[in-house]
């Protein structure tokens, strides 16, 4: 099974095998100090094997399935049987295609510019207005100037291409063909109706990062091509404080975020631990042989867009693969698959506490009181209801957030494809009001009662309770998980455990969990700011 990508110009029958790409820089050694550092990690091979090569079928076409090469979802599926009509549609997306959104290390050799760069033309016009519309200022066009960018080439860090853009007007007119001509929810043109009926009927919104918004505006633009018209002269478009947003997990809105991740590594399975322990200390210098779970965790995320951003077809980096490290492309893209699997599970997992942790209530209580409002049903908040609401973000919030608390995304690959797509509709039936989640076209949940809908989200909510639970209630119930550290450890030995005596075995898991969480136990925190994660930059 063949890991695959399309040709620019996305031609289905001219499919490129990532095995052909030219040789590139040599794998890292593990040697001298590095090797002496690395040698107490070994004796975890004592207990159990690590580093085999992920045999699963969910990653073989990975690189098709993230960079969204069709650029399209297809028509959204019509109307549930026995529906009336339609009474409010909840999008959020992600971002499209993009630039590596950090200039974090990727690989040795990986940030010379002599092994590639990206090029991009998207771009803003920017002025400035007064509180009556009327411009103070001319347009101005901002670039940054050559090599004085984290980026090499003519791009910024995690900006929107071109590629990308045009995926969230297929998303708009994918929109617009059922909830405009189809359904008739959404009048046909602006100029139809004022800036009090447009405020009245739309809401917004897109976390304050440029290639968000971009994509919001991208999206809106597929629904009303052409517009606005005189009758709304601009489109209003809602953000926030990076440090009040919802859509992500935030340590700064749920401040059991950072000690629930610390438990979270604490009781991540061994083995899982250690395959990301292998690949970070073997791909990245830079971190040290005793690297804590959290900061490896993220690194893999980083690595990930670091493969991606230059295996992307559709992302204009020169070029492309043979930019790529030979071992991530070698053996069928094994090691590509494997790093892949690793943090696509252990992200995914992450995302399930975090629910539980009740990181998600504020973003799913915003999105219950809007529907409760498309009902005129009693809310905890008085909102106006809305027929369409847009949330514009990335694949950390609102999608894997949105994935796990809803179990939307059952199976593998969990990470979020470019320019995903979520909907969640609201429709009225003889029964009563039913509702319906679609993920890239394809219903995922319901229709069902709007009663069970609302008994589920109403939960999630009630999980943001658990916010305010302090960092020492938090970190002494997880020291409590090793007082019987045999016993625990054991059930998560993989099924090709090495025979060994139980003395032995249980040193070599002790030897694993010290390597790799036991400074938990003095720090509960990663350096990292928790509003952000693979997908954002650092402020």
């Amino acid at each position: 099974h063949r890991l695959h990508c399309l040709t620019p110009g996305g031609a289905r029958s001219a499919r490129v095998s990532l095995m052909m790409a030219a040789p590139c820089s040599a794998v890292p050694s593990l040697a001298g100090g590095r090797a002496a550092s690395f040698a107490i990690a070994v004796a975890i091979s004592v207990a159990f094997t690590v580093g085999a090569p992920a045999d699963s079928d969910e990653y073989r076409d990975i690189v098709h399935h993230y960079c969204h090469m069709e650029g399209d979802w297809g028509p959204l599926p019509p109307r549930p049987e026995g529906a009336t009509g339609l009474r409010q549609a909840q999008v959020f997306i992600r971002h499209g295609a993009r630039t590596l959104s950090s200039d974090q290390f990727c690989w040795e050799g990986g940030d010379d510019p002599k092994n590639g760069n990206f090029s991009c033309s998207l771009n803003y016009l920017d002025n400035s207005i007064d509180a009556t519309n009327k411009a103070l200022t001319p347009f101005f066009r901002v670039s940054y100037m050559a090599s004085h960018s984290g980026m090499w080439g003519s791009c910024y860090v995690g900006q929107l291409v071109e590629s990308g853009f045009e995926m969230e007007r297929a998303n708009g007119r994918r929109l617009r063909e059922a909830y405009v001509d189809r359904e008739k929810l959404l009048p046909a043109a602006l100029a139809q109706i004022g800036s009090a009926d447009f405020e009245r009927d739309f809401f917004l919104r897109s976390t304050d990062i440029p290639r968000t918004k971009q994509s919001s505006m991208a999206l809106f633009a597929g629904m009303y091509p052409g517009e606005p018209a005189a009758e709304v002269p601009y489109i209003p478009l809602r953000s926030m404080d990076k440090s009040r947003e919802n859509m992500l997990v935030n340590s700064k809105i749920c401040p059991a975020v950072k000690p629930s991740t610390a438990t979270f590594f604490q009781k991540m399975p061994v083995a899982l631990l250690t395959e990301m322990h292998e690949i970070c200390t073997t791909w990245n210098p830079n971190l040290p042989s005793m690297v804590e779970p959290e900061d490896c965790f993220w690194w893999l995320g980083h690595l990930v867009d670091c493969l991606m951003s230059r295996m992307c077809p559709n992302v204009p980096f020169s070029s492309h693969n043979s930019s790529v490290p030979e071992a991530f492309l070698s053996d069928e893209a094994a090691l590509t698959k494997r790093v892949w699997k690793t943090i696509d599970e252990a992200q995914n997992q992450w995302f399930h506490a975090m629910v539980e942790a009740g990181a998600s209530s504020a973003l799913i209580s915003d999105i219950l009181d809007a529907a409760e409002a498309a009902l005129a049903l009693p809310s905890k908040v008085a909102v106006a209801p809305k027929k369409f609401l847009l949330y514009s973000g990335h694949d950390t919030g609102p999608m894997l957030p949105l994935y796990a608390a809803f179990n939307l995304r059952p199976e593998a690959p969990f990470w979020p494809s470019f320019a995903s797509m979520l909907v969640l509709e609201l429709w009225d039936t003889k029964d009563g009001v039913v509702a319906r989640w679609i993920s890239n076209g394809k219903v995922v949940d319901g229709p069902k009662p709007f009663a069970e809908f609302r008994q589920q989200a109403s939960a999630l909510v009630a999980k943001g309770s658990q916010c305010e639970v302090s960092a020492e209630t938090l970190e002494t119930e997880a020291m409590s998980e090793f007082t019987n550290l045999p016993s625990r450890t054991s059930a998560s030995f993989p099924a090709n455990i090495v025979t060994v005596s139980s003395g032995v075995a249980a040193a070599g898991i002790l030897v694993a969990i010290g390597v790799f969480v036991g400074r938990r136990s003095r720090r509960c925190c990663s350096s990292r700011p928790f509003s952000l994660a693979a997908d954002e930059e650092e402020p």
